[in-house]
């Protein structure tokens, strides 16, 4: 038997909000009413529902956190894996190697999932979507509330973004879908390691779904890891080699599926960290570079030649069969260098061949500056002090080149590091370039950062004023001052 309304109503003063309720239920009849409550009361258990679902997911029933929760929080947001146990790099690197790979966690683990109160329907509660509304395309038209709804499995259900477990739709490498991480999530996930020992703990969970792709990414972000710990003229470590023999295996064994600015990529970023491969990447990398015909260096835009050439240098490779391919595709697609391209090359290229460097190369270089000075304006210091002592290094004298080249570096002077102000008084003094007026712009700039030079910087900086004659008693006795206290 339904009661009636006039059971439902408390007694004393209504509230507004309960006053506004009555007036739009008054209407109603007594099959209606029922109705309205018994949603009521279905929306109210599925919040509850759902809530308890959010809890219970963040333990297992055991109490301690589930391996899949685990999984989500390392890998879910793309983001850097939490730091796996502490151990030797020689077991980071065998557990990689090892055919298996680490262990994934264990499928039985999963804390059970709630079901939601008085439905038919024997699935898992999924967290409530705004549906489309209808007329939209796609559309499956609104969702009544408290009807019963069979939920399908996570493949289908819509994105989910933030902390939470990516959706499992995308296919891996070979068109299966066991459960492994998407191979577009790996590369983000990749490229977002932080140190070695996450990086390698991802390949390794993740080993069997790598592609060339991949194999680039991994390699270049470990490259990004350990460039900083090098400084000029230090080796790479033991720990750091061994790090980037793996991944550089990894590049190896997918090398024939990478294109031609992949491979550049491989190039730069062996140069970037002084990385001698001993698994012969560099020579792979050379071949398919140079198969038929040269046909991929066609390919290589600007920056990609710039790159390739840097990279070389950075390793010291001057009997490299690269380098005269490089050079010609440079010189016929000159014209598209911006002012960063050009100083890498012209470095790079006197850095390789001295004084045996290609007249003709550096003649058109030389060339282009004087024809379009406004490309000076766009270089930065790095980018001019790199030009200025590549064509001292080449022996390349050409008075109105540096007249140009030194009139674009003055007004930059301040924002110069050490190392570019003492190489350019370096180059200046090896060329016999005599400019007062410049070098007194100069050293006023140099003397505010003299705590910063390293000794061959103090050194050079000696050096080249004693060769130009340029006789500065105050600023020598600074210069000597700092030697001393960096002996």
């Amino acid at each position: 038997m339904f009661c009636s309304r006039a059971t439902f109503r408390p007694p004393g003063p209504a509230p507004k909000c309960i006053a506004a309720w009555r007036v739009q239920t008054e209407k109603l009849n007594a099959g209606q009413y029922v109705l309205l409550l018994s949603s009521a009361a279905t929306r109210f258990t599925f919040d509850i529902s759902t809530t308890a679902v959010r809890k219970a997911s963040q333990k297992s029933p055991q109490g301690q956190t589930s391996p899949y929760n685990s999984f989500n929080d390392d890998y879910g947001s793309l983001g850097e894996p939490k730091a796996m146990p502490r151990q030797q790099d020689d077991d980071v690197a065998e557990r990689w190697a090892s055919p298996e790979g680490p262990s994934r966690p264990n499928s039985s683990a999963r804390p059970k999932t709630l079901r939601r109160s008085g439905s038919t329907a024997d699935a898992p509660i999924s967290k409530r979507v705004k549906t489309p509304m209808s007329g939209q395309s796609g559309s499956a038209g609104p969702v009544e509330v408290g009807a019963s709804r069979n939920v399908s499995p996570a493949s289908s259900r819509p994105p989910q973004q933030g902390n939470r477990r990516p959706a499992m739709a995308d296919k891996n490498v070979d068109g299966s879908s066991n459960g492994s991480m998407p191979v577009r999530a790996l590369t983000a996930c990749i490229t977002s390691s932080k140190s070695v020992r996450s990086l390698l703990g991802v390949l390794g969970q993740h080993r069997s779904i790598c592609n060339h792709i991949h194999a680039v990414a991994a390699f270049m972000q470990m490259a990004d890891i350990i460039a900083p710990s090098i400084t000029t003229g230090s080796t790479l470590g033991q720990s750091s080699k061994r790090a980037l023999d793996i991944v550089g295996q990894l590049a190896a064994e997918h090398i024939a599926d990478m294109d031609t600015r992949q491979l550049i990529s491989l190039l730069h970023r062996m140069g970037k960290v002084r990385y001698q491969p001993a698994n012969g990447l560099l020579g792979l990398v050379e071949d398919r570079l140079l198969a038929a015909g040269g046909a991929r260096l066609q390919e290589a835009e600007a920056q990609g030649l710039a790159n390739a050439l840097w990279g070389l240098a950075w390793l010291e490779a001057r009997s490299s069969p690269l380098v005269l391919p490089i050079m010609q595709q440079a010189d016929a697609k000159l014209e598209q260098f911006n002012p960063q391209n050009l100083g890498n090359t012209i470095w790079a290229l006197a850095s390789l061949q001295g004084k045996g460097a290609d007249p003709r190369f550096v003649s058109r270089f030389c060339t282009l500056l004087k024809a379009q000075p406004a490309r000076l304006a766009e270089f930065n210091t790095q980018n001019l002090s790199n030009t200025i002592w590549a064509l001292a290094t080449m022996s390349h004298s050409d008075p109105e080149v540096m007249r140009a080249l030194l009139a674009a570096a003055g007004p930059k002077l301040p924002e110069a590091g050490p190392q570019e102000l003492s190489n350019t008084l370096w180059a200046m003094a090896t060329m016999d370039y005599r400019d007062v007026g410049f070098i007194r712009q100069l050293l006023p700039a140099a003397r505010l950062k003299l705590g910063a030079y390293t000794p061959q910087d103090l050194a050079n900086t000696a050096w080249s004023l004693a060769t130009l004659g340029h006789h500065e008693q105050g600023f020598m006795r600074e210069v000597l001052g700092e030697v001393r206290r960096k002996l």
